[in-house]
């Protein structure tokens, strides 16, 4: 970064927020509004913000649904959406498996 202003660049593309501007953490929403459903006021403007605000630019047909955690809070099939179909485009065969340790609600 340092090199950058240096150089004198305005705009810089580094991949940093990627995510964000590309898929984004949806599922960290909703592991809000699974957390936040006990609070009937809190929950509702909560997910009336996600419809309006949020949902149109959600892509991942699982993550479309935002009460996805409330219903089901182990749910962890939106991780590696289509991960057979990415195999296909790595030049070295590459599978990882998907694991984590529930350590209670």
């Amino acid at each position: 970064m340092s090199q950058i202003s240096r150089l004198k660049y305005r705009i810089s593309v580094s991949g940093t927020s990627a995510d964000e501007l590309f898929t984004g953490y949806y599922d960290h929403y909703h592991a809000y509004l699974h957390d936040t459903q006990a609070d009937t006021l809190l929950y509702h403007d909560s997910l009336e913000f996600w419809m309006e605000h949020i949902r149109p630019w959600v892509r991942n047909p699982y993550l479309q649904d935002p009460t996805l955690f409330v219903k089901n809070p182990f749910f962890r099939d939106h991780i590696y959406l289509r991960q057979d179909e990415f195999e296909n485009y790595m030049v070295a065969p590459w599978h990882e498996p998907f694991s984590e340790i529930f350590l209670g609600l």
